[in-house]
């Protein structure tokens, strides 16, 4: 049993260690063929000449296409630009991505509207109207009465015998509930109401003004009681004040204790605090003394510093290793085909002749077939032909240039200066 349990771990292991080996290989042959397989590009200009006034856009034929491949293919990319807009394309294996999130979106959409035709016909107002017709008496539904029982009881009182309904308001001789108010007016129960001089029902009433009770809250002038209460009240005044006086007395001791106690401090921290006002004070009045520059003084300063920087061996070391690593990736990175068969003209002979020396002294022009044809005869601005230029990118070659300049220390040594800078 042991030893079938020990061979089954083994065997886990052995798949977990081969299939961690795989993910790895894998990994490292992803960095390799990022770093050293590289990135082709293809870049195509051309112009049209426009048929248009002077004051035409002379690019106003302008078309661009940029293509961008990776592995033989396998990764490909494309833009587009021209009179109808930018254009790209994404293509991973020859499948369009673009493409296909558009086709996997209009397939969610396809799928979320049915569902939402449903819930609209489940929630239809047409078909949750009421079906029971109100004006058919057969049909109606009897829903029953929320009335408070008193209001049905005094509505029952209304209602005559054949069923019509009598308005209490009205004072007719057949109204049986106007009649109880008809036999109140000779009740004899309204006389007590009466107030006359010698009604006995009154007289009680009239006697309340000097009554027996409101004898005991008159002060007199000999009541113990009040005496008393008087006395109470003189005694916690008294001792009321006596413990704000106690209190007043002992927080004036306190204060001149307090007092005497900062005093001491203060004239033992007087000498410091004087030295170090003084010292702080002096670059201030330095400041508040010293005339303002001017901006020749500010100019000639910030050339100073920048000229202080550019003799330093440091830096200046520093900004030759880090042009020569760009000339690297430059040469590098150039395009390895050239092609181009421009005409131009800019309506001035000559700015045209200016521009034509300008392009005549870069030697990389002559080693591509390349033709540029200057027109000096033309009243009209205008470029027409094409550029076409092709190249590779490598991952590698940046990284060599990075670590080279990493490795290097007074390259560092500069760059931490400047971000302490920064950050500072």
């Amino acid at each position: 049993m042991i030893k079938t349990v020990g061979l089954f771990l083994l065997a886990l292991l052995k798949i977990f260690g081969w299939v961690l080996l795989v993910l790895l290989l894998v990994l490292f042959a992803a960095f390799l063929l990022l770093v050293f397989v590289p990135v082709r590009y293809d870049v195509l200009a051309s112009n049209e000449k426009s048929i248009a006034p002077a004051k035409a856009n002379p690019v106003e034929n302008l078309r661009l296409r940029i293509k961008v491949t990776w592995l033989l293919h396998f990764i490909h990319v494309s833009v587009i630009y021209g009179k109808e807009g930018l254009q790209t394309s994404v293509r991973a294996a020859g499948i369009d991505l673009i493409k296909l999130l558009a086709r996997l979106r209009r397939r969610s959409r396809q799928i979320a509207e049915p569902e939402d035709k449903e819930d609209s016909q489940a929630f239809d107002p047409a078909q949750t109207k009421d079906p029971v017709d109100r004006t058919d008496p057969s049909k109606q539904i009897n829903v029953p009465d929320q009335t408070d029982p008193f209001e049905r009881e005094k509505e029952a009182a209304y209602i005559k015998d054949d069923g019509t309904f009598q308005n209490p308001n009205r004072t007719d001789e057949h109204n049986p509930v106007q009649e109880p108010t008809q036999i109140y007016e000779n009740d004899p129960i309204q006389e007590p109401t009466r107030t006359d001089g010698n009604d006995p029902i009154q007289e009680p009433t009239q006697t309340d003004r000097n009554d027996s009770i409101q004898e005991p809250t008159q002060t007199d002038g000999n009541d113990p009681i009040q005496d008393a209460v008087q006395i109470d009240g003189n005694d916690s005044e008294n001792k009321q004040k006596q413990k704000q006086q106690k209190k007043r007395k002992r927080t004036k001791k306190r204060t001149k204790q307090n007092i005497k106690r900062k005093s001491k401090n203060t004239s033992r921290q007087s000498f410091r605090s004087k030295a170090q006002q003084e010292a702080d004070a002096a670059p201030h009045a330095q400041q508040e003394s010293a005339p303002k520059e001017g901006l020749f003084q500010r100019m000639r300063r910030v050339y100073q510093k920048v000229r202080q920087e550019v003799n330093d061996e440091a830096n200046r070391h520093a900004i030759s290793s880090l042009f020569s690593e760009l000339l690297k990736l430059l040469r590098s990175y150039k395009p390895r085909k050239l092609r181009a068969d421009v005409s131009f003209s800019l309506a001035d002979p000559a700015w045209t002749g200016h521009v034509t020396g300008i392009l005549s002294m870069m030697p990389w022009i002559y080693r591509y077939p390349c033709r540029i044809i200057p027109d000096f005869t033309a009243d009209q601005a205008y470029v027409e032909g094409e550029v076409q230029a092709r190249g590779k990118v490598t991952v590698g070659v940046f990284l060599l240039s990075l670590l080279r300049l990493v490795r290097d220390k007074q390259f560092m040594k500069v760059v931490r200066r400047l971000l302490k800078r920064g950050g500072a």
